[in-house]
């Protein structure tokens, strides 16, 4: 395995750096974006629940 000289070694770490806070945004990102959908999903499944109780009030 070759020495690395110091620019090399500083480009390593920036890479690393930059990859270690790419993956935390997109895990963040991708977390985010499934709570809003699961968000949406209940709102959407609460209306629906009260529009069927709303139709099951009016055909008492």
């Amino acid at each position: 395995m070759p020495q690395l000289t110091a620019p090399q070694r500083m480009g390593e770490m920036t890479f690393a750096k930059v990859a270690g806070i790419t993956s935390y945004l997109t895990s963040f990102w991708l977390c985010s974006l499934i709570r809003f959908s699961e968000i949406v999903q209940m709102k959407v499944f609460a209306q629906k629940m009260i529009a069927e109780r709303g139709v099951l009030d009016q055909q008492r």
